[in-house]
């Protein structure tokens, strides 16, 4: 069974920010018209819950990345996004079989101009099986793909698969499990 540290924080932390922050809040009901500290601190409260359904969502869709480690490559500089779509980091949480703009895999700080593109294949997985198509193949490098002509092709439930062309850059293989959304 996985650990899950999250698991007794997400219970948690809504609860100590909205003590926090009806202390803090105290006096400004009297400033500003409000009559409770509550309807002050709700707002903070819904951003809470709502980053622990995002971090619950990442963690559905990213699979263990089946690293195959080696000596050669060892010190690269890969982030733990490598994934950049439309030149920002990927959210995990957004993504999905309705996903559009270009994906590519970065050596570096995603957001930087310094991000160097690092060559590619990526193809779907069903039940275990790579699927074999026009945009989908396990042979095919690239630097940058429409991710959208990709997942055109997918069903929910399908893996998309992401592995590094250089052996040496074995840290960024990533794999994305598809669930339709």
């Amino acid at each position: 069974m996985k650990s899950q540290p999250f698991k007794g924080l997400q219970a948690v932390i809504p609860v100590i920010m909205t003590i926090a922050l009806s202390a803090c809040a105290k006096e400004i009901p009297e400033r500003i018209g409000y009559t409770s500290v509550n309807a002050l601190s709700q707002p903070y409260f819904e951003a809470a819950l709502n980053i622990f359904d995002r971090i619950e969502r990442v963690r559905a869709v990213m699979v263990d990345n089946e690293l195959e480690p080696e000596e050669e490559g060892r010190d690269a500089n890969f982030f733990c996004n490598p994934l950049v779509l439309n030149g920002k980091s990927l959210d995990y949480a957004d993504f999905g079989l309705q996903s559009k703009g270009a994906l590519s895999l970065v050596e570096g700080c995603p957001e930087t101009p310094e991000a160097k593109k690092v060559p590619f294949r990526i193809f779907l997985r069903r039940n275990g099986v790579p699927v074999s198509s026009e945009y989908s193949d396990t042979n095919r490098e690239v630097f940058e793909i429409e991710i959208s002509d990709m997942l055109s092709q997918a069903k929910p439930g399908d893996y998309l698969v992401i592995v590094p062309a250089r052996k040496s850059d074995w840290k960024a293989k990533r794999i994305i499990w598809l669930q339709g959304c």
